[in-house]
């Protein structure tokens, strides 16, 4: 079978019907069917025949149940034929091969039976069809129907733009999220029964009453959801997408309302004249042509609209993906500072095992010293000066013992503490807070849907994963650099604990000594006793020196690496980071501030008059403008001026071909960066000041939305009924 021609290349409006053609069947010579065939186009089968130069003839072949039975046999049906002065359906049978009488009989009343069937819902179509709620079909009526249908299409796509599972790491991307799901809830079922009505509006049974008001009822519902609820939810957002999409989304609605009053118009004229009109010969086409430009009008700002909405949509899940790959980063980054820190703590723990090793090792010749020296100091006697000899020796023995004992303990302690103290995750996690929070700025951008939306993302985002990077890197360099740094710690101890060892090693050979000498044993002893006492002196300030030692550089080890966060900290946070999030606040700013000078220049009565006092109110290329630092300056010049009242916006005169202006007015603006500043400041409230908001004027739906009474559908409605007085058709 060839495919189904498009009705709407069919020529004659009161006959229209999808056809199945055979193959090789020229289907532009041939006529179409009567919506009467319209509910059996599945059970029948068309076939054509020519004859010459004459009209095309159809044969209508009824294939029932048994499609191998009757009409295998005969060829029945309607043919249409060109008569005196339209196409008529005439019934044909003939035999296509020999068959039985009764198969021509059964076939004949077939043929008679369909034929009445036919006329009678003929009889019935003409009865009760009607187009716009007047019987007969209107010239015109298809086209409106086919913008309904490609209208509710496009409400469709609106409605699965957030039609998916969303769950949002940040509290802030589901409050836009809510908000987009709440604005599509709240226009779409409107505008699907808005054009259900239409596109129903040439194919129902109903009167006019019933017709337009079916019409009328959600048109009137989908204008009161775009000037109160939609507002409101952007309103709501506007601390998180920022100014560029509220003004976006302010002006589409603001389109949308437009263009649906501009239908309810159309619509109140079609009414009027379809209730004036005798037939529907007599309905103004210009009429119909009106509703069906405004439906496509109504249908372009939709489509612009729900585009807005599905990127925007599309951005928040972007957004939400980003985020939370940058949570699993930023958990990454901590198990790496983590792991970082065990290995600088085993890395200690091993220092600590090796002094315990080293002193060990040291004093285990020694473990008999204090018996050994007391025996000989016994031995000694009474000689003279053996009581400072004796409490020297005693010292010694103790430094080595005792207090040896507790200097390797406090430097074990001390490399404990440095353990402890050398813990800077705090100051990590910290650190990954703010580059989150840089993140979350990177995320609401791409979900914002400024003009710079996703350049701002694809620009950043990668940037911040790599701030993490660093931050986590730089902690691992500076614990790896301490580590060896503490090496030279742990030598510089391996040299001092065996000092306290020369000290007492040759004590019990001397005292050996001063017993065998017994004639000069005195004068040995008192000697040995003096050397000795300054000795003890000594060794105990070297232990003192010990501990003082580790003491002080394990402290300052804690403080470099402390130091040496810092400066990842203070490099990456307050200077990368800072710059990253400039330049995002930029970018924002020029967003803004890009619609902000467009609207004001261009969209108020009262904004900046250019040259003889006539208000520019057509678009200029803001864009090219823009281009020239100096023509931003002068623009950037004017709101400020307005915004701050220094000068009326009717005393404002720049000459457009001009790219200089008054230097009186620009004393305090020198420089960029200056002027970048205070259009900063006045970016949110400038347009404020001169005239209502972007979007926002007597009759626009942001205004309605902020000023408007508790009846605010009513004053639509009225507002609506009042720029269509002139079509009211008066009482149904």
């Amino acid at each position: 079978m060839a495919p189904y021609l498009d009705e709407q290349e069919r020529a004659d409006e009161h006959l229209r019907q999808v056809v199945v053609l055979d193959d090789g069947v020229d289907a532009e010579r041939l006529p179409v069917f009567h919506p009467l065939w319209a509910p059996l186009e599945h059970e029948h089968q068309v076939e054509a025949e020519y004859g010459g130069s004459g009209p095309g003839k159809l044969i209508l072949c009824s294939l029932g149940s048994n499609p191998s039975g009757i009409c295998s046999l005969w060829r029945i049906g309607l043919r249409l034929e060109k008569g005196l002065d339209e196409w008529q359906y005439v019934p044909v049978y003939w035999r296509q091969s020999e068959q039985t009488l009764l198969s021509s009989i059964m076939v004949r009343w077939g043929v008679v039976v369909l034929f009445l069937v036919g006329a009678l819902r003929i009889c019935r179509t003409e009865e009760t069809y009607r187009d716009f709620g007047i019987v007969g079909a209107v010239q015109g009526s298809a086209d409106v129907r086919l913008e309904a249908i490609r209208l509710g299409q496009t409400f469709d796509q609106l409605a699965t733009s957030v039609n998916y599972d969303f769950t949002a790491p940040s509290s802030d991307l589901e409050r836009l999220f809510t908000a987009m799901t709440a604005i599509v809830e709240s226009v779409t079922p409107l505008g699907l029964s808005l054009a259900a009505a239409l596109a129903s509006a040439t194919l129902r049974t109903f009167d006019l009453e019933d017709t337009f008001e079916s019409i009328v009822a959600p048109l009137v519902d989908l204008q009161t959801a775009i000037v109160v609820q939609v507002p409101q939810v952007v309103f709501g957002i506007e601390d998180l997408v920022g100014q560029p999409f509220e003004l976006q989304v302010l002006d589409e609605i603001n389109m949308i309302y437009v263009s649906s009053r501009s239908l309810l118009g159309a619509v109140i004229q079609l009414a009027a004249n379809v209730r004036s009109a005798n037939n529907s010969a007599q309905v103004n086409q210009t009429l119909v042509d009106r509703v069906r430009r405004n439906i496509m009008l109504l249908h372009a700002n939709i489509q612009l609209f729900a585009f807005t909405i599905s990127s925007t949509s599309r951005g928040i899940n972007v957004a939400n993906e980003y985020l939370v790959n940058l949570a699993a980063a930023v958990t990454a980054a901590q198990e790496d500072d983590r792991a970082a820190l065990e290995l600088f703590q085993s890395k200690l723990n091993q220092f600590e095992d090796s002094i315990t090793f080293l002193t060990d090792c040291l004093v285990s010749d020694y473990a008999n010293l204090r018996t050994d020296v007391s025996a000989a100091l016994e031995d000694l006697g009474s000689a003279s000066g053996v009581c400072v000899l004796q409490s020297a020796a005693e010292s010694l023995v103790d430094y080595l013992t005792t207090d040896w004992d507790r200097v390797v303990c406090a430097v074990k302690r001390h490399y404990t503490l440095l353990g402890q103290m050398g813990n800077f995750t705090e100051e990590l996690s910290a650190s990954y807070v703010e580059v989150y929070g840089l993140g979350m700025a990177v995320a609401l951008t791409a979900a914002a849907n400024g003009p710079n939306a996703l350049f701002c993302f694809n620009k950043y985002f990668r940037l911040v994963e790599l701030l993490l990077l660093r931050l986590t890197e730089d902690a691992a360099h500076c614990l790896k650099q301490e580590s060896i740094r503490l090496r030279s710690l742990q030598e510089s101890l391996q040299h001092m604990f065996p000092t306290i060892v020369y000290d007492v090693e040759d004590l019990l050979s001397h005292l050996e000594l001063c017993g065998a000498v017994l004639e000069q044993q005195d004068s040995c002893v008192e000697q040995l006793g003096a050397l000795y006492e300054h000795l003890a002196s000594q060794t105990h300030q070297k232990l003192k020196l010990i501990e003082k030692f580790s003491r002080a550089e394990t402290r300052a080890s804690s403080h470099r690496l402390k130091l040496c966060v810092l400066h990842s900290r203070y490099a990456v946070l307050h200077l990368e980071l800072a710059r990253l999030r400039n330049e995002l606040e930029d970018l924002a700013f020029l967003e803004a501030f890009t619609h902000i000078i467009y609207q004001c220049r261009h969209q108020f009565a009262e904004g900046v008059v250019i040259g003889g006092g006539q208000a520019d109110l057509q678009p200029c290329p803001a864009s090219v403008e823009l281009r020239h630092d100096k023509i931003l300056e002068r623009l950037v010049l004017e709101i400020m001026l307005v915004a701050k009242g220094r000068v009326e916006p009717s005393h404002l005169e720049v000459k457009r071909s001009s790219t200089s202006y008054d230097n009186s007015l620009t004393n305090d603006l020198t420089t960029r960066a200056n002027l970048r500043n205070l259009g900063r400041s006045v970016s949110r409230h400038s347009c404020n000041r001169m005239r209502p908001r972007v979007g926002t004027s007597a009759t626009s739906p942001a205004y309605l939305a902020k000023h408007s009474s508790a009846n605010t559908s009513e004053s639509i409605v009225s507002s609506t009924s009042t720029s269509a007085a002139a079509y009211n058709p008066g009482p149904w």
